[in-house]
C-alpha cells in the first residue's frame, strides 16, 4: 500500500517530468518552468510522497542547468484563491492556515513569480523562486512557534524578516506593553498628553493599515481617520492585547474618531487603574454590544412629548437680516453635497458646521478632506466656520457659554448628522441619530425659537406589509412597521427620531421632514460613498462577475445631486415647514427592481454577470484578499442568511408618495427630471468597476 501511494505521488511530477524533458530537450527553449511546492523544502506533516516529488523538481532544474538548458522551479505556498484547495472547496485547510499565521498566497503573488522565474532565467540568475514561506506574525511574537524556522537553511530568512519586522512592529508593541504596565504602577502616567498621544499613533496605525492610508501620518491625522464600524471588532481585540481594557461596540461606534477613541480608552485606563466606576465599567464590559444598558427604541417614542417652544415667533431664514446657517453631518456623504449647495446660496453669510474635531482648523481640515473626496469645490472659508462639537453628547459637546451664543446667532438649523449601520444594534445608533436630535431641538429652543430642516430616512417608515397605495409622506411611520424580522437598529432609530419630530410640529416647532431613499453616486461623474454597503456589494459583483440571487424589491434609489438640489430649493419656502417630504422618484412608476438594476449592469459588462445563491456569493466574496471585504464578509453572510437585511426570500414592493416633493419642485422641472435608469447606471458601472 505504501509503495502505491508513493507511485501515485512521484509519477505525475517525475515521471511527467522526465518524458517531457525527453521530448524537448532538443528544442531551443527560452524558458522552462517547473511548478512545484514548498513542501519539497521544507516538507509536511503526512505528506512525505508529495514532499519527495518537489524535491525531485528542485533537482531535476539542477539536471537540466548542468546541461546548459533552461529550466527554472517556483516552489509555491497554499493557494487561497486558485489551485486545488481553493477549487475543493477546502476552507477548514485555509482557515486553519491562517489561524496558524501561514501566508496563504493568491493568484496575484503566484502571476509575479511567473515573471520573477522567467526573468530570473533570462538573466541566468538562480533557479529556484520559494513564495510564501513565511509568516504573518512577527518572530517575536510570544505565542508564534515553528520547528523549521530554527533550521540553519531559513538562518537567512529568519534574520531578514526580523530585521524588517521587529523595529516596526514588535519593538513598537513592546514599548506599549511597558509603558501600560508602567501606567498601572503609576496611574498618574494617564494624565500626560503623551499617553494618549501614544495610543492615538498606534491604533491610527492599525486601522490605516486596514484602509489604504500611508504609513507615515502625522499624529493629528492619525487623531482624524474616522472609525470604520467594520474595524469594530478588531478595535476590541486590539484594546484587549495591548491595553488589558475592554471597550463596548457603543463606545467604539460614538467614539467617531481615532483620537475620540483615545480618550475613552485613557478614561477606561484610569477607572481600572484607580477605581473609580470600575464595577460600572465591568459590568458594560461583559455586555457584547451594550444594548442591555440602552432603552429599546420602544422606550424612546416619548423623548420629545413634553418639549414645547418657547416662542412662536420663528425667524425668515432666507431675510436679509438673518441667514446664519448652523450644520450638522457636514463631513458625511450626503452633508457634504448639500453643504456644497448652501454654500452656493446668496441668501446665506455664514455656516457654522458642527464636526468631531479638537480645534477648529482640524474641523476645516475634515471638511475640506471630505469635499476632496467627492470632487467638490474646497473654496468655502469665506461663509464656513468649523465647530468642534458632538452630536451624542449634551449641548452636542460645547461648551454652555458657546452653546448659547450660537442658539442666539443661528437663523435655521440643517440638521443632517447620522449614523448608519445594517449590523448593528439600536443601542449604537441611538447616540447619533436619537439622543444627537434632541440635543438639536434644544438647540433651535434656546435664545430664541429657530426652524429646523431635519434629515430622516424612507427607511423610517419601515415595511407595512398590508399597505394598500403608496407610503404618504404627511403621516408619521406606524410602530408596527418596525415590527418584522427585518427592522434593524438603524431604522428603528431613524423611525424613533422622526416619531420625535412629529411630537415636536405637533407642540409647535417649525420643522421639515426629508425622507432620503437610497442616495447612490453624483449623475455625471458616479462619484459614490465606496464604503456604503450598496456600493460596495455592487462593486464586488462587478469584480467577481456574479450577484446573489436578487429579492423581489423595488430598488429606490436617487442621485445624490437630485437629493441635495431638491432640499436646498424646499427649505427656501416657509410652506414647507410642518410637513414630510420623500426625497425619492417623483415618478413612481419609473422605480425598477433590483434585479432589472442587474440586468442593466449586465449590459455594460464585458463577461456576463451570473445570478447565483446568496451563501454561494458569500463564499467567492470572502475569497477576495481584500480588507474591507475581510473584515466585513462574516457580518453580512450572518445577516444575509437571517434575512435581516431584507433579502433572498423578503418580497416587498412599495411606493411612497411624492405629492409634496412634486409640488414644492414645480419651478424647478430642471432638478425633478432625472437622467433615465440606464443612463444613471452606465455612469454608476463605470464608476463601481474602478473602485478599490
Amino acid at each position: 500500500m505504501v509503495h502505491e501511494e508513493w507511485v501515485a505521488a512521484l509519477y505525475p511530477k517525475v515521471k511527467g517530468t522526465w518524458n517531457l524533458h525527453h521530448v524537448l530537450k532538443d528544442k531551443p527553449l527560452d524558458f522552462f518552468l517547473l511548478m512545484g511546492s514548498m513542501a519539497g523544502i521544507i516538507g509536511w506533516p503526512g505528506q512525505a510522497n508529495y514532499g519527495a516529488a518537489n524535491a525531485f523538481l528542485d533537482a531535476f532544474v539542477k539536471y537540466r542547468q548542468s546541461l546548459h538548458l533552461p529550466a527554472h522551479a517556483i516552489d509555491l505556498g497554499l493557494m487561497g484563491d486558485i489551485g486545488y484547495a481553493s477549487e475543493a472547496s477546502l476552507v477548514p485547510t485555509l482557515e486553519a492556515s491562517q489561524s496558524n499565521s501561514l501566508r496563504v498566497l493568491d493568484e496575484r503573488q503566484f502571476l509575479r513569480a511567473v515573471e520573477v522565474a522567467v526573468l530570473a532565467q533570462r538573466f541566468q540568475c538562480p533557479n529556484q523562486v520559494v513564495v510564501g514561506l513565511g509568516t504573518t506574525r512577527t518572530l517575536s511574537s510570544a505565542d508564534f512557534a515553528s520547528n523549521w524556522i530554527k533550521e540553519a537553511r531559513f538562518g537567512i530568512w529568519k534574520n531578514i524578516i526580523a530585521t524588517m519586522e521587529q523595529p516596526a512592529e514588535a519593538s513598537r508593541a513592546d514599548e506599549l506593553r511597558e509603558h501600560m504596565e508602567a501606567i498601572k504602577n503609576n496611574p498618574s502616567l494617564l494624565d500626560r498628553p503623551e499617553t494618549e498621544e501614544r495610543i492615538v499613533i498606534e491604533l491610527g496605525r492599525l486601522i490605516a493599515s486596514y484602509t489604504s492610508r500611508p504609513e507615515d501620518m502625522t499624529i493629528e491625522e492619525l487623531s482624524n481617520i474616522p472609525i470604520d464600524s467594520l474595524m469594530t471588532f478588531e478595535i476590541r481585540t486590539w484594546f484587549r492585547r495591548h491595553a488589558g481594557i475592554e471597550i463596548t461596540l457603543v463606545e467604539v461606534s460614538n467614539s467617531g474618531t481615532v483620537g475620540g477613541l483615545g480618550k475613552i480608552a485613557v478614561q477606561k485606563l484610569r477607572d481600572k487603574h484607580t477605581c473609580k466606576g470600575h464595577k460600572g465599567s465591568e459590568s458594560q464590559d461583559g455586555d457584547s454590544d451594550g444594548s442591555e444598558k440602552e432603552p429599546s427604541y420602544h422606550d424612546d417614542l416619548t423623548l420629545a412629548k413634553t418639549m414645547r417652544p418657547i416662542s412662536n415667533n420663528i425667524p425668515d431664514w432666507t431675510s436679509e437680516s438673518e441667514g446664519n446657517v448652523f450644520f450638522t453631518g457636514a463631513t458625511g456623504f450626503l452633508g457634504a453635497f448639500l453643504l456644497s449647495e448652501l454654500i452656493a446660496l446668496p441668501h446665506i453669510k455664514q455656516i457654522a458646521c458642527l464636526v468631531r474635531a479638537n480645534t477648529s482648523d482640524m474641523g476645516h481640515t475634515r471638511i475640506k478632506q471630505t469635499f476632496a473626496n467627492y470632487g467638490l469645490p474646497v473654496d468655502f472659508r469665506s461663509k464656513v466656520i468649523a465647530i468642534p462639537g458632538d452630536v451624542t453628547k449634551r449641548n452636542l459637546g460645547l461648551r454652555p457659554e458657546t452653546f448659547s451664543h450660537l442658539a442666539q446667532w443661528s437663523s435655521v438649523i440643517f440638521h443632517f448628522a447620522g449614523y448608519a449601520n445594517y449590523t448593528l444594534p439600536y443601542s449604537v445608533h441611538r447616540g447619533p441619530n436619537v439622543l444627537g436630535l434632541l440635543e438639536t431641538l434644544r438647540l433651535a429652543n434656546t435664545e430664541r425659537l429657530k426652524p429646523i430642516h431635519y434629515c430622516s430616512s424612507i427607511s423610517a417608515c419601515g415595511i407595512s406589509e398590508n399597505l394598500i397605495g403608496p407610503v404618504p409622506e404627511d403621516v408619521r411611520p406606524r410602530p408596527e412597521s418596525q415590527n418584522v424580522a427585518q427592522s434593524i437598529g438603524y431604522t428603528q432609530s431613524k423611525f424613533v427620531a422622526e416619531s420625535i419630530v412629529w411630537d415636536a410640529i405637533e407642540n409647535g416647532f417649525a420643522i421639515a421632514i426629508y425622507r432620503p431613499s437610497l442616495v447612490t453616486g453624483h449623475s455625471r461623474t458616479g462619484v459614490c460613498k465606496k464604503e456604503d454597503i450598496i456600493n460596495r456589494l455592487l462593486s464586488n459583483c462587478i469584480r467577481l462577475g456574479c450577484y446573489p440571487h436578487p429579492p423581489q424589491q423595488r430598488f429606490h434609489f436617487i442621485p445624490v445631486d437630485f437629493a441635495c438640489s431638491a432640499v436646498s430649493r424646499i427649505s427656501l419656502n416657509r410652506s414647507s415647514f410642518g410637513h414630510a417630504f420623500n426625497i425619492t422618484q417623483p415618478d413612481q412608476d419609473k422605480v425598477i427592481t433590483l434585479g432589472e438594476v442587474y440586468t442593466i449592469l449586465n449590459n455594460y459588462s464585458p463577461t456576463p454577470l451570473v445570478s447565483i445563491p446568496t451563501a454561494e456569493f458569500i463564499k467567492r466574496l470572502t475569497k477576495k484578499r481584500d480588507s474591507l471585504i475581510k473584515v466585513s464578509s462574516s457580518i453580512l453572510a450572518e445577516r444575509l442568511a437571517g434575512h435581516r437585511i431584507w433579502w433572498d426570500d423578503w418580497e416587498y414592493m412599495a411606493a411612497y408618495g411624492t405629492e409634496n416633493l412634486r409640488r414644492a419642485m414645480t419651478d424647478h422641472p430642471d432638478i425633478i427630471g432625472l437622467k433615465p435608469v440606464p443612463e444613471l447606471l452606465k455612469v454608476y458601472y463605470n464608476f463601481w468597476s474602478r473602485v478599490d
